[in-house]
């Protein structure tokens, strides 16, 4: 079952800030996924990398 196959690429404009959204997968399994907030990466599946308000 799952959820198909779809790619989706979204973006924001908060007050200034630009938030992208990136989301691809295929057959029910997620191939790509990022966020990226003015540029920075908060977050990259592929690399295994999540962004946190504690991180230094």
């Amino acid at each position: 079952m799952g959820y198909g196959t779809a790619e989706y690429q979204l973006k924001f404009d908060d007050n200034g800030s630009l938030i992208e959204y990136y989301l691809n997968f295929k057959d029910g399994r997620i191939i790509q996924e990022t966020l990226t907030v003015d540029g920075t990466g908060k977050l990259d599946r592929v690399k295994g990398k999540l962004w946190y308000e504690g991180a230094k």
